[in-house]
């Protein structure tokens, strides 16, 4: 005999794949992530969005704990 009823779990997982997101994935992936480095702090740099259209490159110190670590030192994906 199971410990909730069978209409209960369903609902429950109902719920959890309407909370559950999956975040979209670039037609032109960020290959060089990583790979580049940050001119000031020297931590790798991580991909960024804006508007749906422009891709770039950020310092991933700066994205995780903002501008107390370091500057955005951004750089178009395109062009890196």
């Amino acid at each position: 005999m199971p410990i909730i009823s069978t209409q209960l779990w369903e609902d429950v997982q109902q719920k959890k794949r309407k909370r559950s997101y999956r975040p979209t994935q670039s037609d032109k992936p960020f290959i060089l992530s990583k790979l580049l480095r940050c001119p000031i702090c020297g931590h790798g740099m991580v991909s960024g969005k804006s508007n749906g259209n422009y891709r770039f490159y950020q310092c991933g110190q700066y994205k995780a704990k903002g501008s107390t670590a370091c500057k955005p030192n951004s750089i178009n994906a395109d062009v890196a």
